[in-house]
């Protein structure tokens, strides 16, 4: 019995993500790099840094949550400020659209206020994030991490970019490193969709990962451009982890919506990227779990053409959020059109165009 009969995939479908899946398996076996600059950093930071003493490193990201696809995919690391950053000390003020502000709560660090904050007391993010870079820069700046060495180290887009050069083999490695804050409780904040309304399964994975000491909510230091100093937006990249593990037929419903997405060069062209197709798949898993990866493939993309022929594109689990409120209507319907007319081409035993 072919793979095709036995998973009930169309045959180009199965070839597809057989393929994928071996790709994925090669991609990540790379991780390693991400998390040996993960080690490198936190004990440098413990030793010389009492500023970033506290702080802890995850993976995240494509190549974590076997999504990658191509050597381009996210190798990520996030690292969580430790105290004073946490909500013992900040409160998170909900301004719209998927972005916060941070307020201190008047809880005294070591006998003094927190750094970073403003006149009315709310943490400048802008400056936070550039006294975290420039300890980050000093402690990768040229070093050696196994056998690879730093070659530079630069702020680049949400994230410190890490590029090292493995001495033995002169292969090229990119590590980006996201700084973030932990949020508080899911039920304690606001601008999130109500617990009642997320679906069973992502409601395991919060309570989960909440039983555990760790949020399913964080804020990442970039805010939009143009924003205030101010702002920071939030962040699920540990919560889509551990909710796509434990989900393959969805996941997979997501990795062919991806390689599509590749395909037609939407990030660039239009800034609509894999990430948003897994806020979708997050909202809509209690249809996509009935669903085969093909099937489920076409409904998260037929989602993103209604969604943007009205305008923008909902950044669930965010309530009322617009991935997409840079965008004026005539654009987002325009992107609606582009897609659609892609999937009039979608033919399962063509699919293997996109590998």
């Amino acid at each position: 019995m072919s793979a095709s009969e036995t998973t009930g995939n169309p045959q180009g479908v199965q070839y597809v993500l057989d393929t994928l899946h071996r790709r994925q398996r090669d991609l990540e076996s790379s991780n390693w790099v991400a998390a040996e600059v993960g080690r490198h950093l936190q004990q440098r930071l413990r030793d010389s840094q009492p500023f970033l003493r506290e702080a802890e490193w995850q993976l995240v990201g494509s190549a974590s949550e076997h999504l990658a696809v191509s050597e381009g995919d996210d190798k990520d690391i996030i690292f969580t400020l430790g105290r004073p950053y946490t909500p013992q000390f900040f409160s998170a003020v909900h301004m719209g659209s998927g972005q916060y502000q941070l307020k201190w709560n008047n809880c005294y660090w070591n006998g003094r206020r927190p750094p970073h904050l403003s006149s009315n007391n709310y943490l400048v993010v802008t400056s936070l994030r550039k006294q975290a870079y420039e300890s980050i820069n000093l402690v990768l700046k040229n070093a050696y991490i196994s056998r690879m060495k730093v070659t530079k180290v630069m702020l680049w887009k949400q994230a410190v970019r890490v590029l090292l050069r493995d001495s033995a083999t002169s292969k090229k490695h990119v590590i980006d490193i996201i700084l973030q804050i932990a949020g508080g409780q899911w039920n304690s904040t606001q601008g999130l969709t109500k617990w009642g309304n997320l679906p069973p399964q992502l409601q395991d994975v919060i309570t989960s990962m909440e039983s555990s000491g760790q949020p399913a909510i964080y804020f990442g230091l970039h805010g939009p451009a143009g924003t205030s100093s101010l702002t920071v937006t939030t962040s699920y990249s540990v919560l889509e982890r551990e909710f796509f593990l434990e989900h393959d037929n969805v996941r997979d419903a997501v990795l062919l919506a991806k390689i599509i997405i590749m395909g037609h060069n939407w990030k660039n062209k239009f800034g609509l990227k894999s990430a948003h197709v897994k806020r979708l798949a997050m909202k809509h898993f209690m249809v996509l779990r009935h669903c085969l990866p093909w099937p489920g493939m076409k409904l998260l993309l037929q989602v993103m053409v209604d969604q943007l022929e009205r305008g923008g594109l909902e950044g669930y689990p965010d309530l009322d959020s617009d991935l997409f409120w840079q965008k004026t209507e005539e654009e987002c319907q325009y992107i609606a059109k582009a897609v659609q007319n892609v999937m009039l081409t979608l033919i399962p035993n063509y699919l293997a165009n996109y590998l």
